[in-house]
């Protein structure tokens, strides 16, 4: 048998199924990430309301978190994106091989 689309077909499934893996580390990283910042948000608003910080203070870290929570949250939107991306069904392969 020579090399044709079957084994380009079973290396690509390969890559892909790395890829998903990747995916899959990558979104419990950013999750972890984003319920962190979360908890860096609250603490900053007991903080507020405790009266511990100079409000100027609460006020610019708030920012910075908010920023960057939206910036995991676009990431995680992104991978989540990628992951839907579905794989070539069977009959559709087997019409593609007969080809």
């Amino acid at each position: 048998m020579k090399n044709g689309p079957l084994e380009l077909y079973l290396q690509r499934c390969q890559q892909e199924h790395e890829k998903q893996q990747q995916a899959n580390q990558q979104l419990g990283s950013l999750q972890k990430q984003i319920e962190a910042t979360e908890y860096r948000l609250e603490n900053l608003l007991n903080a507020l309301a405790d009266d511990l910080l100079p409000l100027e203070a609460i006020r610019q870290e708030y920012g910075r978190e908010e920023i960057k929570k939206r910036q995991l949250e676009h990431r995680l939107s992104e991978l989540k994106q990628r992951q839907n991306v579905q794989p070539i069904e069977l009959e559709r392969f087997r019409q593609l091989l007969r080809q």
